[in-house]
């Protein structure tokens, strides 16, 4: 990170992008959430028009600290695996993918913005 306090993350694809404005450390508060945006460009005879498509998405929970934010739901769920000596088969799919886009965006970034082919199989 070069800059302070510049934590967003937009992932862009063909038919819009998601915006997360604190993916790194979230802003405190009762709400997190993130903007999804498929914009329109509209043509109607002689008429141009770009129509911005976005929705925000949230959730009403705390964003830090609080009991039921997601880093302590993580470390929660964690400990409740240990805890029992079962493996669960979800995790390690859910880690494969998450490196899996990491390295893509890694890739890309290396590669002047290329696109990346992916497959989530």
């Amino acid at each position: 990170f070069l800059t302070e306090h510049q934590q967003w993350a937009n992932v862009s694809g063909t038919k819009g992008y998601l915006h997360v404005r604190d993916f790194v450390l979230p802003f405190y508060g009762a709400e997190v959430g993130f903007e999804v945006s498929n914009s329109v460009f509209a043509i109607d005879g002689c008429d141009f028009n770009m129509e911005d498509h976005t929705r925000r998405i949230a959730v009403a929970e705390y964003s830090n600290n609080a009991g039921n934010a997601q880093e302590v739901n993580l470390f929660r769920r964690f400990s409740e695996i240990v805890l029992s000596g079962q493996r669960d088969a979800h995790w390690p799919r859910i880690a494969l993918l998450t490196q899996q886009v990491m390295d893509a965006c890694l890739q890309s970034a290396r590669n002047g913005g290329a696109t990346i082919p992916f497959s989530a199989e």
